[in-house]
């Protein structure tokens, strides 16, 4: 029996080995489409998170002093083409209201959601950094849930609406899955604040600047890149 007690370590160590190697060309048949595959390629779907900064200008700004901070955050969703693109934002703002010879601080919480239209959404569809500012330019429209805070009055919940314009460019680039965007637009809204007191007219206009992460894999909304728009090998439209 002693010449057979040499062999059994030399079997699991061939069979140790063997395993070994099945385990790495497994890996690397995991591993070799990889390199081969495209990179990510922005087709204007996404989810986003964005953080606002802006200027508010309430009703009787002209007299100098109904100017203001505004800020705010927001989740934004994007289908193909940005065909569909809805946001949810929370926005504070506040300034001075000077209204019939008297003045006092309002501070508003707005709660509301929006929705954007792109004119020109097909033209995402082009490798282009001005193409793709192009069509990052959109319409909005969309209603609020206000919280209004008058002097020292109690907060009133109002309903309001709003419109505007804006466009968003890219800061970063859009072939890595995610992507770093700026966005300047402008708000005009329209609300109505009752109190037991008086009844005013909100009539006001926010210019907002916008910075914003986004998340290019929405699994649901993507779709081939046709030809004739981009060709992938050249990096270049056609």
């Amino acid at each position: 029996m002693k010449p057979f007690l040499p062999v059994q370590p030399v079997q699991l160590l061939l069979i140790s080995s063997l395993f070994a190697c099945l385990t790495m060309l497994a890996s690397a048949g995991r591993a070799t489409p990889q390199p081969t595959q495209s990179p990510p390629i922005y087709q204007g779907a996404y989810w986003s998170l964005q953080a606002h900064g802006g200027y508010i200008a309430g009703p009787n700004s002209q007299e100098g002093d109904s100017v203001g901070p505004s800020i705010g955050v927001s989740v934004r969703l994007a289908s193909i083409v940005s065909l569909a693109d809805v946001q949810f934002t929370v926005l504070g703002s506040s300034y001075t209201l000077n209204n019939q010879g008297s003045s006092a601080d309002v501070v508003r919480l707005s709660i509301g959601a929006e929705a954007h239209l792109h004119p020109f959404f097909l033209l995402t569809l082009n490798d282009s950094y001005w193409e793709t500012w192009l069509a990052g330019i959109y319409l909005s429209i969309g209603g609020d849930l206000d919280l209004t805070q008058i002097g020292d009055a109690s907060l009133e919940p109002d309903a309001g609406w709003h419109v505007g314009l804006g466009s968003d460019i890219p800061l970063t680039s859009l072939h890595d899955g995610t992507s770093l965007w700026m966005g300047l637009g402008v708000r005009f809204k329209f609300l109505d604040v009752e109190s037991s007191a008086t009844e005013i007219d909100f009539n006001e206009t926010t210019l907002v600047l916008t910075f914003g992460y986004r998340n290019h894999d929405i699994n649901f909304t993507r779709w081939p890149r046709p030809p004739e728009f981009y060709d992938d090998t050249k990096g270049s439209r056609e």
